[in-house]
């Protein structure tokens, strides 16, 4: 493309990136109802390590783990998904933890040496 059809298009007001877009009202609602059900989780199990396949809100499971997909691909700049620093707050403030795995393995380290 010229720079000249370029300069019409951006003075048209053409959008170049259209994935740091605003999340819709849908996913804003279908958002705060999951980080609502992940909140009940971390009080009932004090932890937000949902199982990605979890039995009793298989929804909650996939949704935790998305989010840390996202959060991921956001920390190394790839503005395909995305995950807004406020969701990011809101997470980190329930004690959302980003790798699953070395946090489930700290636990697991933690109950044997209690166990020793």
């Amino acid at each position: 493309m010229t720079p000249e059809r370029i300069k019409l298009l951006e003075k048209l007001g053409f959008v170049w990136k259209v994935h740091n877009r605003q999340p819709t009202q849908k996913e804003e609602q279908i958002w705060r109802k999951r980080y609502k059900e992940l909140k009940e989780y971390q009080s009932e199990h004090d932890d937000c390590l949902v199982p990605q396949m979890y039995p009793l809100n298989p929804a909650l499971g996939k949704w935790v783990s998305k989010q840390r997909v996202k959060y991921s691909l956001w920390k190394n700049k790839n503005d395909k998904f995305y995950i807004t620093p406020k969701r990011i707050e809101l997470l980190e403030r329930i004690g959302f933890v980003w790798n699953a795995r070395e946090a489930i393995l700290e636990t697991k380290n933690r109950r044997v040496g209690k166990l020793s």
